[in-house]
């Protein structure tokens, strides 16, 4: 989320946060698998909000970083019922 902005992605921003996923993840058999849980979560609970222009750019980044697109849809509905729970008040 740091590297997305309120607008489409830049090429160089892009590249910017590819490479420093592709540092977080070096190493990890479950990148794809963890990209696509965040880039579904992040779209899911910001879907119709106000965080949505900036999820949907994280989301990007996670994509271009190599999130399994098959997962990313599972993950959107988590986050959708993520952010249906009932919130308790204090």
């Amino acid at each position: 989320m740091r590297h997305a902005r309120w607008h489409e992605p830049a090429e160089a921003e892009t590249a910017a946060a590819v490479a420093e996923l592709a540092g977080i993840l070096a190493g990890r058999d479950d990148g794809p698998a963890l990209l696509a849980e965040a880039a579904g979560l992040l779209t899911g609970y910001h879907e119709g909000g106000l965080g949505e222009p900036r999820a949907r750019a994280a989301a990007h980044f996670l994509a271009e970083a190599g999130a399994d697109p098959e997962l990313v849809g599972a993950w959107a509905a988590e986050g959708r019922r993520r952010n249906r729970w009932p919130r308790s008040a204090g």
